[in-house]
C-alpha cells in the first residue's frame, strides 16, 4: 500500500507521532508513504515553522518523498509524481480530489 499523508494540520500537527508511524510503515517492508501537501514547492532557502520547529527540519526528518500539489487536487499531483495512493491521511479530505465540503460554495 501507498500511504498519502497530508502535511499541514496532519503530519505537522504531531511530527513525533508521524515519525513513529513512518517507522512502522518502513519496518513492514511492504508499504510506502509519501507526504502530499497543498503547499507550493518552496523556493531555495524558504523558511517556515511547524510546532516550533523549522519547516525544513520537520520535512527533512520525514525521510519520505514530498509531493507539492499547489492548487492541483492532491490525487492528481500524486499520480503525476508516480504515486497511486491507496490510503489517505488528511485533516481536509475534500482537497484530495479538489472538492469542497458538502454545503459549501
Amino acid at each position: 500500500m501507498i500511504f498519502g499523508i497530508d502535511f499541514d494540520g496532519t503530519f505537522g500537527a504531531d511530527p513525533e507521532l508521524f515519525h513513529k508511524i513512518l517507522d512502522l510503515i518502513e519496518a513492514s517492508g511492504k508499504h510506502k508513504a509519501v507526504i502530499v501537501t497543498a503547499r507550493n514547492k518552496p523556493s531555495f532557502g524558504a523558511t517556515g515553522w511547524v510546532n516550533g520547529l523549522p519547516l525544513v527540519e520537520v520535512v527533512t526528518r520525514a525521510r519520505i518523498p514530498i509531493v507539492y500539489a499547489g492548487n492541483e487536487p492532491k490525487r492528481e499531483a500524486a499520480l503525476k509524481a508516480g504515486y497511486s495512493v491507496d490510503v489517505w491521511v488528511d485533516d481536509y479530505p475534500y482537497g484530495i480530489d479538489g472538492g469542497k465540503p458538502p454545503g459549501s460554495r
